[in-house]
C-alpha cells in the first residue's frame, strides 16, 4: 500500500502514519474479530453517518459483538431504515437481541446532536457506552477534488469543516456526559491519514481531519481522570460510495483496505478500553499485537500525538 500511496502523493514517511508496525494490515485479524470481543449485556453504541459505507460496517461489527442497542444516523431516512432492517436481521442471525434506533439529521447542525442525546435518553434509558463519529460531507463529486486553496469553493470548505470538526465537537458536548456514566466510556473519531498531508487531498479535508485528531487529543487528556478512552482512528483506504464518487478515478487504485477494519478496531477499543492509547492517533493498518507490545515505548515517548518538531 505504501508504494501505491507514494506513487499518488509522493514519498511516505513514518510521521505520516505509514510503516509504524512491521506488518501492514489490510484485513481484520482474529484478535480484532468482533465475535472474539463480545461486549457485556446492556451495552449501547451510537454511530454517526452509518447508513452506508464505513459507518454501516462499524455498526455491523458492534452488532456482531452483541451490543444490546445501537443508534445509527444519516441524512436520508429511506437508506437509514434499510440499514436498520439489515442490522436487526444480522443480530437475529447472530443469536442476539438488539434495539436499533435511527435518527435522520444534518451532521453539520448542532440540533442534530441535541436530538441524538434526547433519543439515547428516551429509547435507551440514557445509557451510551461507545460513540463513533463517522459522519462525512455528502456534497461534491470528483470535480470537487481541488488540490489548491485558491480554487476551493467556499461552500465545500465550510461543509468539510462543519461535518468533521464542528460535528464531533457537538457530539462530544452533548454525549460525553452520558459516556462518563456508562461502563464503556469509549469515543472513537474516524479521522484520516490525510491529517498528516500538506499536499494531495483537498486542503479542507486535510485540515479538518488534522483538527479532528487534535480535538480527540484534547478530549482524551481532559477526561483521562474520568476514565474516558478517546481515539482518533484512520479507517484505511476503502472503497465506499463516498470515496469512489469524491476521489478522481485515477486514484481509486489506492483503495485496497477492507471496509471491516474500522468497525473491528472500534469494537476492540470498546472491549479492551486501552487508556494508554487515549488521546492518540492510530491507523487500522497497524498491527494490534505490535502496538500492544510497544505500550511502554508509546507511553514513555508520548507517541502518536500531533506536535511541532523543533
Amino acid at each position: 500500500m505504501s508504494d501505491k500511496l507514494s506513487e499518488t502523493f509522493g514519498e511516505m514517511k513514518p510521521h505520516m502514519g505509514v510503516g509504524i508496525t512491521k506488518t501492514h494490515r489490510t484485513e481484520p485479524t482474529e484478535i480484532i474479530n468482533p465475535k472474539n470481543n463480545t461486549l457485556p449485556s446492556g451495552y449501547v453504541v451510537a454511530v454517526t453517518g452509518s447508513a452506508q459505507g464505513i459507518g454501516q460496517y462499524i455498526a455491523r461489527n458492534f452488532v456482531l459483538a452483541k451490543v444490546s442497542g445501537v443508534i445509527i444516523t444519516a441524512r436520508r431516512a429511506p437508506t437509514l431504515e434499510k440499514t436498520k432492517a439489515e442490522l436487526e436481521q444480522l443480530a437475529k442471525d447472530n443469536g442476539s437481541e438488539i434495539k436499533v434506533s435511527t435518527l435522520t439529521g444534518d451532521a453539520e447542525k448542532y440540533e442534530t446532536y441535541v436530538a441524538l442525546r434526547e433519543l439515547v435518553e428516551k429509547e435507551h434509558g440514557g445509557r451510551l457506552d461507545a460513540l463513533v463519529c463517522n459522519a462525512g460531507p455528502g456534497n461534491g463529486g470528483a470535480e470537487s477534488w481541488h488540490p489548491q486553496v485558491a480554487n476551493t469553493p467556499v461552500d465545500d470548505w465550510h461543509s468539510m469543516l462543519g461535518v468533521n470538526v464542528n460535528g464531533p465537537f457537538y457530539a462530544a458536548k452533548e454525549l460525553i456526559p452520558l459516556l462518563l456514566k456508562s461502563e464503556g466510556k469509549t469515543l472513537v473519531n474516524i479521522v484520516s491519514g490525510a491529517a498528516h498531508f500538506i499536499q494531495g487531498p483537498p486542503p479542507a479535508y486535510c485540515l479538518a481531519k488534522f483538527a479532528e485528531s487534535r480535538l480527540t487529543q484534547i478530549i482524551g487528556e481532559a477526561y483521562a481522570k474520568e476514565g474516558l478512552v478517546a481515539v482518533a482512528l484512520h479507517p484505511g483506504a476503502v472503497v465506499t460510495p463516498s470515496s469512489t464518487s469524491q476521489m478522481p478515478e485515477e486514484m481509486h487504485g489506492i483503495l485496497t483496505d477492507s471496509i471491516e477494519l474500522a468497525g473491528s478496531i472500534s469494537v476492540w477499543l470498546t472491549k479492551n478500553r486501552p487508556e494508554w492509547l487515549s488521546g492518540r492517533y492510530m491507523s487500522v493498518n497497524w498491527d494490534i499485537d505490535e502496538i500492544v507490545e510497544r505500550k511502554d515505548e508509546i507511553l514513555a515517548e508520548d507517541k502518536f500525538k500531533f506536535r511541532m518538531a523543533v
